[in-house]
């Protein structure tokens, strides 16, 4: 099918669109229609409606543990009822959504939870819903660097709460691209990477707060500062993106592993394990650049 392109005003190109496609789609004036831009082509789509879906499992079957209702969450089920015998899967159920974002029971008895979604992220918030978790994840690291700091090691358990919020938007993340997957055709794959590692990020996060004490070696903290300062170098490069930037997150990381691997050989038995977490921070924070740059080609 072809039309023919019609100018209006001094600069302004228009296109009319096809009869039979506007009365299948019931298009009216005022209405607002999605416009993509796909190498070459222009996608012209009405607002998908899709139904909730519904998802129904037994605690007692072989391969349902708790983390599957992360992983229902995840992969865009708006309805789930789930059936058990056991008292305490209610209870089970009950904490575990409690980290999920717009979940909850809307209904529960002695054999059944129903869950539902009752909150609704469209694929334009992607955007929003992962820089918040780049956001959360900086300030972990913000704090950790202030307990090291001023050595108030009593805001370290509050850090441990922080990593439970990038849970909660990694799988927020994950739910999104699942429920718009044909939004992202060419860079589904390397934001699932993206957000998998932010999380991983995270986690190192909580793992430091817990080995970090007041007799960890203070070289170490300065080696903490300089870690944490290159996950926020590699924020600022996904961001805005340049030559410059490209090359010291390359370099620095270098520098970074070097310096592990100096301290690893004149730590305690107790820093060695901070060591080891700082060398594996250094290289998830590394990892990023694939999903970053599989975005961009």
């Amino acid at each position: 099918m072809k039309r023919k392109v019609v100018q209006q005003g001094p600069s302004t190109l228009m296109i009319s669109l096809p009869s039979k496609w506007v009365k299948e789609n019931s298009i009216s004036k005022g209405d607002e229609l999605d416009i993509k831009e796909e190498k070459g082509k222009i996608v012209l789509s009405v607002e998908e409606r899709s139904a909730p879906t519904t998802k129904e499992i037994h605690t007692d079957d072989s391969i349902f543990n708790k983390y599957f209702i992360n992983y229902f969450y995840q992969k865009g089920y708006d309805n789930i009822i789930i059936r058990h015998t056991n008292p305490e899967d209610a209870s089970l159920i009950h904490n575990r959504i409690k980290d999920l974002m717009g979940f909850e029971i809307t209904e529960q008895n002695e054999s059944s939870t129903t869950i539902k979604m009752l909150m609704k992220v469209d694929d334009q918030e992607f955007g929003t819903v992962l820089k918040k978790l780049f956001q959360i994840t900086l300030v972990m690291g913000d704090k950790l660097n202030s307990a090291l700091e001023q050595k108030n090691f009593n805001m370290l358990p509050e850090i441990k709460n922080d990593e439970k919020e990038n849970n909660r938007y990694c799988d927020l993340c994950i739910r999104i691209l699942y429920k718009n997957k044909y939004s992202y055709p060419d860079n589904g794959f390397a934001y699932f990477a993206l957000i998998r590692e932010l999380e991983q990020v995270g986690d190192f996060y909580k793992y430091l707060t817990e080995v970090y004490t007041e007799s960890t070696n203070l070289s170490l903290t300065g080696l903490y500062k300089e870690v944490h300062d290159y996950f926020r170098l590699y924020y600022e490069l996904y961001y805005n993106c340049s030559k410059e930037k490209a090359e010291e997150f390359f370099e620095k990381k270098k520098a970074l592993l070097q310096k592990c691997q100096n301290l690893t050989k004149e730590s305690t038995k107790e820093d060695l394990l901070v060591v080891s977490y700082l060398t594996s921070l250094t290289n998830a924070i590394f990892n990023l650049k694939g999903p970053m740059f599989l975005t961009m080609v």
